[in-house]
């Protein structure tokens, strides 16, 4: 199979080389590239990292904090995580959805308290998929099962448990959390509804 002389390889080749060009230049700012417009919504494109002539920012190699153990206590083990939030004071709360709890760590990564567990019950979980950030320094935490959002204090306390009424056929998952405590759920198919 011929590639024609304008295919793609070639444009990948040209765009490089485009890219390259621009780059030799160190005088170039984002300013070079103006703001474009898309159907009412304004796109700026960068032609250079933002932080300019000084050190980029850089991952290190190790973790600074490493939450979790393959070998070692019951306590450190972790099973399924369907989420983690860093709390404003340096503490970290792990949702552990093996054993349907919530796990909070200190800022070194010692475990302080789990709460929740397996069940029906407030603050027991049936299926432990999400855990965002919430209003303050809370937690919460979205069982799709119970179709129920159990907020939870930086202490571990439970604050509130809120159940979203049910559509046939239709789920939800937990996607995020706003500043004025409303949540953010993506509806999903559920089973029945292809076997109908």
């Amino acid at each position: 199979m011929s590639t024609p002389a304008f295919g793609l390889p070639w444009a990948f080749a040209l765009a490089a080389v485009l890219a390259a060009s621009a780059c030799r230049d160190g005088a170039a700012s984002a300013s070079d590239a103006p703001p474009r417009d898309s159907a009412g919504v304004r796109i700026v494109q960068s032609a250079r990292p933002a932080w300019g002539d000084q050190r980029p920012w850089t991952v290190q190699p190790e973790p600074a904090l490493q939450i979790g153990t393959v070998d070692g206590p019951a306590e450190h083990q972790l099973t399924g995580v369907t989420g983690a939030v860093r709390l404003a004071g340096g503490g970290i709360v792990v949702a552990n959805g093996g054993a349907q709890e919530l796990r909070f760590y200190d800022g070194q990564g010692r475990l302080v308290r789990a709460v929740g567990r397996a069940g029906g019950g407030p603050g027991e979980f049936q299926t432990l998929d999400a855990l965002v950030p919430y209003r303050g320094d809370s937690v919460a935490a979205w069982d799709t099962r119970q179709r129920r959002l159990s907020v939870f204090g930086a202490d571990g306390g439970l604050g509130r448990v809120l159940t979203v009424q049910q559509v046939q056929g239709v789920s939800a998952l937990l996607r995020g959390a706003l500043h004025d405590g409303s949540v953010v759920l993506e509806p999903t198919a559920t089973l029945d509804a292809f076997l109908r």
